[in-house]
């Protein structure tokens, strides 16, 4: 259980709303983040049971690991589009599952927030994806800058909506 956050009701409903779409960006940074958060005490610090679980060094090596695996699979030929329906599925549940994890550890609903979460990544991942293939076809630059690009955006927006 956590106990309820300072932050505002509406401000952590944004927030949520934020991990969600960096999710659709970036479906495992959020985590990796949030659990980076929890292990310095910034996030769920009073936590018990399976959010007490996200400050320990495995689970900040393990989300960690994802992050960065995804980052560099992404800017490989032979990853699938996110719009594929199993990729896409995939970055809803860990939209949903973010915005789940930050909910409940501000003393929020966390059915709430998986919805909350899973449809903001859902605009996330098309967000993302016209991003990268618009500036693909204006520019003729390389798709590893945009997608590089795209890593700082969502690293950006994750950050930002973890800040105290």
């Amino acid at each position: 259980m956590s106990t309820p956050s300072p932050i505002p009701a509406d401000a952590v409903l944004v927030r949520t709303a934020v991990l969600g779409f960096a999710a659709g960006l970036r479906s495992q940074l959020p985590l990796a983040l949030i659990a980076a958060a929890a292990g310095r005490g910034d996030f769920a610090k009073d936590a018990t049971g399976a959010l007490a679980r996200l400050r320990t060094r495995s689970a900040r090596f393990g989300f960690g690991a994802a992050a960065i695996g995804e980052f560099i699979a992404d800017k490989t030929p032979f990853v699938p589009s996110r719009l594929n329906p199993g990729p896409f599925a995939g970055r809803l549940v860990f939209g949903g599952l973010t915005g789940a994890i930050y909910a409940r550890g501000n003393g929020r609903s966390a059915p709430l927030g998986f919805t909350l979460g899973a449809a903001a990544a859902g605009l996330g991942a098309y967000a993302g994806y016209h991003f990268r293939t618009t500036l693909d076809d204006k520019t003729g630059l390389p798709d590893p800058i945009w997608a590089v690009s795209e890593d700082l955006i969502a690293f950006t927006l994750a950050q930002l909506a973890l800040r105290d």
